[in-house]
């Protein structure tokens, strides 16, 4: 097999004409008129979808690796089903310690049936007083969970106004805002630009929905945490009445035994389905990880002192582009491989890679760098924030590393 490369002058972008577009390739588009904007870079105008195409050689073999383990796909329907009706039962019941919702989710229906209903769930967060959470801070937290989510408008911006109610100009005028497909841009004058959306395989477990919903609940719940008992019998009323003996997933007993448990105490039924997120007994720090570059490696630490913001210079420091855009793992990957280490006694920071040597930078507290650096504006998690330029040494090494 051979690889292919379609080579084209800067200059001549603009009488480029493609006939149809894919995912990843358009800055906004309307399903509804004949409304197409492309991507600002020349080469993600033209790689439609997924890069990986390669991988295609796989395909008869990742089925027949598919039907040894699970059977047949009605045992993977059955079985992702059961979860993601687990987790929707649980999260729309969910509420804060003022009894307001903590989920607004999207779908036509209640699960009834695998029949109308795929094993996917999209929703947004909302704080205590019922505004909308952006997605962007709810994927930012659930990376430091291992939770993989996916947010944004999934390539679907028909399905994505009508759920949210976003107008064909409210489309445009959050382009002009700035927000374009793909972005981290997860609200606009208050409003959602996209969604949060959990997704189940034949893998997934009933332990991942509940590391899920206790995530939520930890980070995202006004405590004490508390469930909608009218809610869970409405729902499970329905489910009893839609369900045929062949369309019960075989965890369907398990919901059961753990509604009942919510039905007789809300207090006990938040220790039981989202964990105890109060004062803890018996419990021991194993281990303490500080991220000192926003997306970069962390590095472990015996103890360390707290600040007014958390851990010590945890997230002190970002990566931009240089148009002073903050870089995440999501655009560049090998943020990841990047091992910062904070150094209080000599009050450096210090960044390591693989094949490249030790650079370092004073940390925020050395009044003479900061007084001879460059004070710089950015927008971290859609908040603008004033920042200093670390120098041209540390901007030429990561150029380097990340190329």
């Amino acid at each position: 097999t051979g690889l292919g490369a379609l080579l084209v002058r800067n200059d001549a972008a603009g009488i480029l004409r493609k006939t149809y577009f894919g995912g990843g390739t358009a800055a906004a588009y309307l399903s509804g008129e004949n409304y197409y904007v492309p991507a600002e870079n020349i080469s993600d105008r033209f790689e439609d979808g997924t890069v990986s195409f390669l991988d295609i050689i796989a395909l008869n073999h990742g089925f027949e690796s598919l039907y040894r383990i699970t059977g047949n796909m009605h045992n993977i329907q059955q079985h992702t089903f059961g979860l993601a009706r687990y987790t929707y039962t649980l999260l729309s019941s969910l509420c804060h310690g003022n009894g307001r919702p903590v989920a607004q989710i999207y779908a036509e229906g209640q699960f009834e049936s695998p029949i109308t209903q795929g094993a996917i769930l999209n929703f947004n967060l909302l704080d205590s007083s019922g505004q909308i959470v952006g997605y962007s801070q709810v994927d930012r937290m659930a990376s430091l969970f291992n939770i993989h989510l996916r947010t944004g408008c999934f390539c679907n911006t028909g399905a994505c106004q009508a759920f949210l109610g976003i107008t064909d100009q409210q489309m445009k005028r959050n382009l002009q805002a700035g927000h374009v497909c793909g972005d981290g841009v997860d609200l606009v004058d208050g409003q959602p630009t996209g969604s949060v959306r959990v997704s189940f395989g034949y893998m997934s477990t009933f332990e991942d929905c509940q590391k899920f919903l206790s995530f939520v609940a930890e980070c995202f719940v006004m405590k004490p945490v508390t469930v909608n008992r009218a809610r869970l019998q409405e729902l499970k009323a329905a489910r009893e009445s839609s369900d045929r003996p062949d369309e019960l997933p075989p965890v369907n007993g398990f919901i059961k035994e753990r509604q009942t448990g919510v039905e007789k105490s809300s207090s006990k039924a938040s220790q039981q389905e989202f964990g105890h997120v109060g004062p803890s007994h018996g419990k021991t720090l194993t281990n303490i990880y500080v991220y000192p570059v926003k997306s970069c490696a962390a590095f472990e630490v015996h103890d360390w002192p707290v600040g007014p913001l958390g851990l010590l210079y945890d997230r002190g420091w970002m990566v931009v582009n240089g148009n002073g855009v903050c870089l995440s793992q999501k655009r560049e990957s090998r943020l990841c491989l990047i091992r910062p280490q904070v150094h209080l006694p000599s009050n450096k920071l210090f960044l390591q890679a693989s094949g490249m040597d030790t650079i370092s930078v004073p940390l925020e507290d050395d009044v003479s760098f900061h007084t001879s650096s460059q004070m710089c504006h950015s927008k971290v998690c859609g908040d603008r924030v004033e920042t200093f330029d670390c120098g041209d040494e540390a901007a030429a090494w990561l150029s380097l590393f990340l190329g």
